[in-house]
């Protein structure tokens, strides 16, 4: 190429670049032809609104450029989230963006939806509504609806009333109808309670997953996190029952793995334990404690012994007592269990009960005494054990607590029924009745063996999502 035609290619390039630039400029560059005051290009804006992937309503803030949301975040400012937005709300875009979404109205033709413009469709919705008052058929017309309430939720209630059809439907994936149901049955409020797990101590969940999806799972994890967090000399503790293991399993100081749908009757289940051995327990202290408390007007009466004699008994009783506790209840509980020690411990009492309601010698009232004495060594310690193994590792100390509360009750019930059978129905009533009581307590317990002898409720430690 020589030097002249060079120059003819170069200007010719260069003219065509410039008649080309002198075009009028496409209407595609920019989303908005006429763009709004607010939004200058090259400028992001943010505008404050409420995220709706599900009831929780986080507070969000949308960045648009040119017209175009390109990213969401949540806002610091609302008393929801605090900042915070969880996976569904960060993919609210792709619902927005996303080449399958309904762009418009369409209309069933067939098997197919075909689209149609916008005028068309609301002409043809509104044929269709007024043909439907006309012919009195407006009850057949179906409003459905995502979560609305405030302005958005009365308007679309006033239309409904207005075209005269059926109540609004709301359909929400989320749906938390069993939630609202329990706490109107429970408080007689029609509404979803708050749940401040930051101010929690131990927290129990029965397959409430809250870290993932149930309810405002992002103000959860923020009031979980607090809650778990060390301060004030301590850290909450978390027990979470679900079959699989979820974030919020994950994340528990124990981890309940239970059958699908159990989450109930893992419950109800060892709550019906401690009930049981409660019940046991009290009828069991009504009838040592009557025993006490009429044995020195039993003795005056029938081996005519003064205050001396009773007290050097009790106090052989007392050491027998704490040599049976320190020497027989490890070996008989580790043999028998705790439940078949308790049982063999009521068994003991039933007997001495019984000896002591016919003795009249010096032998017999020695043995009965014996056979109180241990079988009430026995007894107390293993339904504590009992109790113990028994209760949800989370709740064992409240267990122990209400096991505790009915044998003061049997203390406190057992003296006035001993000492009312004593003084209207004869001497040995109420080591009759006791004996009797203490046989009670025996069939409680084997009534209930079934349920008794199912495994305690445990878990899997998790500590945390390295270690689940």
């Amino acid at each position: 190429m020589n030097r002249r035609d060079f120059f003819k290619i170069v200007a010719t390039t260069g003219a065509t670049a410039a008649v080309a630039g002198c075009q009028p400029a496409t209407e595609q560059i920019l989303p908005l032809v006429v763009p709004n005051e607010h939004l200058i290009p090259g400028v992001a804006a943010w505008f404050a609104t409420v995220c709706r992937e599900c009831p929780a309503g986080c507070g969000v803030l949308a960045r648009n450029r040119e017209g175009r949301v390109v990213k969401l975040e949540g806002n610091p400012d609302h008393p929801v989230n605090h900042g915070a937005l969880c996976g569904r709300g960060q993919a609210a875009l792709q619902g927005l963006y996303n080449p399958d979404r309904f762009a418009g109205p369409l209309r069933r033709d067939g098997d197919a939806l075909r689209s149609l413009p916008w005028d068309d469709a609301l002409k043809l919705f509104a044929d269709k509504v007024t043909a439907a008052r006309g012919a009195n058929k407006a009850r057949g017309i179906a409003v459905v609806t995502q979560l609305e309430n405030g302005s958005a939720g009365v308007l679309a209630d006033r239309f409904v009333q207005a075209i005269g059809a059926r109540p609004r439907v709301t359909l929400e994936p989320f749906g938390f109808e069993a939630i609202r149901a329990a706490n109107r049955q429970t408080f007689g409020r029609d509404a979803i309670p708050y749940y401040a797990l930051q101010d929690a101590e131990v927290v129990i969940s029965f397959g409430a997953d809250f870290v993932e999806t149930w309810l405002s799972n992002v103000d959860h994890a923020r009031g979980f996190a607090r809650m778990h967090t060390f301060r004030d000399g301590r850290a909450g503790t978390f027990f979470h029952v679900e079959p699989r293991q979820s974030l919020t399993a994950s994340n528990a100081d124990e981890w309940i793995r239970n059958a699908p749908g159990t989450e109930g009757a893992t419950g109800a289940d060892a709550l019906t334990r401690i009930w049981v051995l409660a019940v046991a327990g009290f009828i069991a202290i009504c009838a040592f404690s009557g025993f006490e408390a009429t044995f020195s007007l039993f003795a005056g009466s029938r081996f005519d012994l003064t205050e001396g004699p009773v007290a050097l008994i009790f106090f052989a009783v007392g050491v027998l007592l704490v040599f049976v506790q320190a020497r027989l209840v490890g070996p008989v509980s580790g043999r028998l269990g705790p439940l078949g020690a308790l049982q063999l411990g009521l068994l003991f009492n039933a007997a001495g009960l019984a000896l002591l309601a016919v003795t009249r010698g010096w032998v017999l009232l020695v043995v009965a005494l014996a056979l109180l004495t241990i079988g009430q060594g026995l007894a107390i310690p293993n339904l504590t054990a009992a109790v113990a193994d028994r209760a949800p590792n989370e709740r064992r100390g409240e267990a122990l607590g209400f096991q505790q509360r009915w044998q003061a009750m049997g203390r406190i019930v057992g003296p006035i029924l001993a000492g009312a059978l004593f003084e209207h129905v004869g001497v040995s009533a109420p080591y009759a009745v006791g004996a009797g009581l203490a046989l009670v307590a025996m069939g409680v317990l084997v009534r209930a063996h079934g349920e008794l002898t199912v495994a305690p409720v445990t878990g899997q430690l998790s500590g945390d999502a390295s270690q689940a």
